[in-house]
């Protein structure tokens, strides 16, 4: 009999890091809405900002998204009933990541964004534009006209980010 998603294993691979299997998977919404929760970089890397962040800001935020992202693809979030245990999870799993060495944390964050992304990264934000614009009412096909906007608009703000004139590369 045919279980449709229950007969789907989650989205892993096994890879070795200094003689130890490990076994990473793809990282799911709820990885993706942590980070972007979590890290104002991350959302401002999603909303195309990424020129807006000091160099500053990226060397003293970076080590630590990129150890989340290691520590989210590391960790099998179907086996979490909630997401406070998920989260609290996660938490510990960083830490053990900035112990790894840069090329250990390079392999796992390759196969992380391969499951993540087999695509690219530019397929997965055409689908998330589309995404957008269909949420908003609007078309993301080529010569089609969109319909009148609505007014309303889904953005992702973050009271305690503040915006700054400085470009990453001046």
């Amino acid at each position: 009999m045919d279980d449709g998603l229950l007969d789907l294993g989650p989205l892993a691979e096994t890879i070795t890091v200094r003689g130890k299997p490990l076994e990473v998977f793809g990282i799911s919404v709820d990885g993706l809405c942590y980070l972007i929760k979590n890290f104002p970089e991350f959302k401002m890397v999603m909303q195309q900002k990424a020129s807006e962040i000091t160099p500053e800001k990226l060397f003293e935020t970076g080590p630590r998204i990129a150890a989340m992202i290691i520590a989210i693809g590391l960790t099998d979030a179907s086996r979490y009933d909630d997401l406070k245990g998920w989260e609290r999870h996660i938490i510990l799993q960083a830490k053990k990541v900035k112990a790894l060495g840069i090329m250990d944390q390079l392999n796992l964050l390759a196969a992380i964004f391969k499951l993540t992304l087999p695509d690219g990264v530019g397929p997965f934000v055409l689908s998330l534009n589309s995404l957008t614009a269909t949420i908003r009412g609007g078309s993301t096909e080529p010569g089609t006209r969109s319909p009148e906007a609505s007014g309303a608009s889904l953005q992702m703000v973050d009271p305690n980010v503040i915006p700054t004139n400085r470009r990453l590369n001046s």
